[in-house]
């Protein structure tokens, strides 16, 4: 019988170790492989949030531009006789479009002789970049902030204004320049893109803070309260500078480690672009928890698994040894019964 019980013990802790080993492997694998699958998804996830948020904001750059460019082709605005009727359409541009904090048009020397509720009429704007670059064409300006009119239209929250200007010259039918229409969008309109785009994946993309990047200086133009107007110097802007949309782990100017996807706006049709950087970045730590979980998962369940089959391989092992029990006691009572 202590054979038996030695001979079981031995065999079930064999095949105990066998299957503790080839769980603990195959675990292992598994882990590796989902956990490198669900790291790949998350930054992608990423990625193409950086990507649709660039891809928003250049479409709604263009239809602005379009707008503009529309506008200035119409006869009411190139006669420059009834400044009645055109302050009344400047008003319904920007009462249905209300991206367009101030629209104003001027003469040929850069004196504004219309405007959305009369702000800055009469007011000489010649030396403002949103007349002197619209002498040669169609003009795009980055995100500033405001100069003439920091203090002549509402602002609730008492932020800086900032605006993107867009303006283009107006030509008479003989090639005569008359003009620029001239535009001011609320940058604020940024943020409601951000909106659009993260709204919806709030559960997925939790503590996820969204930043656009200037190609002048790398200046945060969009991102948290704090981080607005510094520089920040990243690989990932490098990176989406040479025009690709993708994904990384990087160290911040904070010191912290950042899951951060990242996407170039390279512009919308005949729209060019501003070269703003777009970023998606989540805290490492945060953002690979799923992984983390997943890992620990297969661990517990291929712990749960090497128990029982250990379990089940001590009674198989009872079926094993059974027939050389028997033997062992025939030979037991062979040997009493020879010895008597």
């Amino acid at each position: 019988m202590k054979i038996n019980i030695h001979l079981r013990t031995y065999v079930a802790a064999i095949f105990a170790l066998v299957i503790i080993g080839l769980t603990s492997v195959i675990s292992i694998a598994i882990s590796n492989q989902s956990s490198d699958i669900l790291k790949k998804e998350i930054g992608h996830t990423l990625s193409t949030t950086a990507f649709q948020m660039a891809d928003k904001l250049d479409y709604f750059m263009w239809s602005r531009i379009a707008e503009i460019e529309v506008i200035s082709e119409l006869d009411l605005l190139k006669n420059q006789q009834n400044n009645k009727e055109a302050r009344k359409l400047l008003n319904e541009v920007q009462s249905s479009i209300p991206a367009f904090s101030w629209i104003g048009l001027t003469d040929s020397d850069g004196k504004v002789v219309v405007a959305t509720n009369d702000i800055l009429t009469g007011v000489d704007i010649s030396m403002r970049p949103v007349f002197k670059e619209a002498l040669s064409g169609t003009f795009i300006g980055d995100v500033h902030d405001a100069v003439l009119l920091a203090k002549l239209l509402p602002n609730s929250n008492g932020e800086p204004l900032q605006f993107v200007d867009i303006s283009k010259p107006i030509i008479s039918n003989d090639g005569e320049f008359l003009g620029v229409l001239a535009s001011h969008l609320s940058w604020k309109w940024s943020e409601q893109v951000h909106d659009e785009i993260i709204s919806p994946l709030k559960d997925e993309m939790e503590d996820a803070q969204v930043f656009i990047i200037s190609q002048k200086d790398q200046t945060v133009l969009l991102g948290p309260r704090g981080m607005v107007g510094t520089s920040v110097q990243l690989g990932s802007i490098n990176k989406a500078r040479k025009g690709k949309t993708s994904w990384l782990v990087e160290e911040w100017p904070d010191g912290d480690k950042y899951l951060t996807g990242y996407s170039l706006g390279d512009g919308y049709l005949n729209y060019k672009g501003l070269g703003w950087v777009t970023i998606v970045r989540i805290p490492a730590e945060k953002a690979f928890s799923p992984v983390r979980d997943l890992q620990l998962f297969i661990i517990k369940i291929g712990i749960v698994s090497s128990l029982i089959f250990a379990w089940i391989g001590w009674f198989l092992t009872g079926f094993v040894t059974r027939p050389l029990q028997k033997i062992s006691e025939s030979a037991n009572q062979i040997r009493s019964g020879g010895g008597q």
